[in-house]
């Protein structure tokens, strides 16, 4: 924090860099004092993801524990729901919803359960049933294969 003090840029930096971290720790502090509301028949799992929930279509909100994570790099999790089905939710910033409707149609997609746009920094919770025996991942699409034709299409 060492700069000359007619530096006007770097004051101002500064400024915005102190004000955002009192915003941050006032709003830990928040979450803190007063936690979301664990269900208390499902097990804590710190290492996952906080959602452990999410609304089916008809509006029933279907509880889950997170089993493992699928992809090092992708947020992809194997899930049970407390009906003991076998799901996978994704999380990411950037999704559409009627791509995906359109894709599982083709067969290049597992079937959207849920899909939540409503997490803090503009995350999207997506829920899909387990992925196709034989499904090929559109980054392992060969040129010229049946595969390739469904996705352009």
């Amino acid at each position: 924090m060492y700069f000359h003090v007619s530096n006007q840029d770097l004051f101002l930096d500064l400024a915005r860099t102190l004000t955002a971290l009192n915003i941050l720790f006032g709003d830990l502090g928040k979450l803190y004092d007063n936690p979301p509301p664990l269900n208390p028949l499902l097990p804590v799992q710190h290492v996952y993801p906080y959602p452990r929930g999410f609304k089916r279509r008809d509006d029933e909100v279907a509880s889950f524990t997170y089993l493992q994570r699928v992809d090092p790099v992708r947020l992809v999790f194997e899930i049970e729901t407390e009906e003991k089905e076998i799901l996978y939710v994704k999380y990411t910033q950037q999704y559409g919803a009627e791509a995906h409707w359109k894709a599982h149609k083709f067969g290049i997609a597992p079937e959207l359960v849920a899909y939540d746009d409503t997490l803090p920094g503009g995350w999207k919770m997506v829920v899909m049933k387990p992925i196709p025996k034989g499904y090929v991942e559109t980054d392992n699409i060969k040129h010229g294969s049946e595969e390739q034709g469904k996705v352009r299409a």
